[in-house]
């Protein structure tokens, strides 16, 4: 299987969560300020039926890795962390986690650009993705559609895709630039993709300091 055919449904999500992304409340931005019970946990990390069991049982009887799903807090001291701890990068100032229904989804008071990050699996090369693919993909969920760049790279060691596109998502009436980061570890598959509906002359700035403060296992 070609890593395009795992990759595929991750770019229709994240067109998804971008276009909601647009219409989100920031006012639950989660920040090391704020309250991290106002974020969603991820799913992976939550099993309702064992919380009610656990909680008929007594205190004494919760596991260790319910103890850690309950205290897991995905933005401490400046830094976002997967649960498992594979994947980290340092926040950028002002900006906060506000959701992590679809997709870990981060956006920043006083603008509309946002930044998204997608977590995946593959069995496949990430070297054997091509912009002929990206191409047919994008061409089918965005209007206006315009590859600007796509080149092949590593991240933090890893490989990795570089690839800028524009064009206009669902429910969003202006053109939109989309900057992505594809990263592969092992079978791991990391999209981020940042969303700039708005100009701002420092949101490459932003982009790139973040991704070179990736670590990644």
């Amino acid at each position: 299987m070609k890593f395009f055919d795992k990759i595929k449904p991750m770019a229709v999500c994240l067109v998804l969560a971008l276009a909601m992304s647009g219409c989100a409340s920031q006012s639950t931005v989660s920040s090391d300020a704020g309250n991290s019970s106002q974020t969603e946990q991820p799913q992976a990390e939550s099993n309702p039926q064992e919380s009610s069991d656990t909680s008929d049982k007594g205190q004494s009887e919760v596991s260790e890795d319910e103890t850690t799903s309950i205290d897991y807090n995905p933005v401490k001291d400046g830094k976002f962390t997967l649960p498992n701890g594979r994947l980290s990068f340092t926040m950028p100032e002002g900006w906060g986690l506000v959701s992590t229904s679809i997709a870990y989804q981060f956006s920043s008071e006083g603008t509309t650009n946002k930044f998204n990050l997608v977590v995946s699996r593959t069995d496949s090369p990430i070297e054997e993705l091509t912009s002929e693919e990206m191409t047919q993909t994008y061409e089918a969920t965005m209007e206006n559609f315009n590859l600007v760049a796509f080149e092949h790279i590593t991240v933090s060691g890893k490989p990795a895709v570089y690839m800028q596109l524009t064009g206009m998502v669902s429910q969003v009436t202006r053109s939109t630039t989309i900057t992505q980061y594809m990263i592969q570890s092992g079978e791991d598959a990391y999209c981020f993709s940042f969303t700039q509906s708005e100009y701002d002359e420092e949101f490459p700035n932003l982009i790139q300091t973040l991704v070179d403060s990736l670590e990644i296992q």
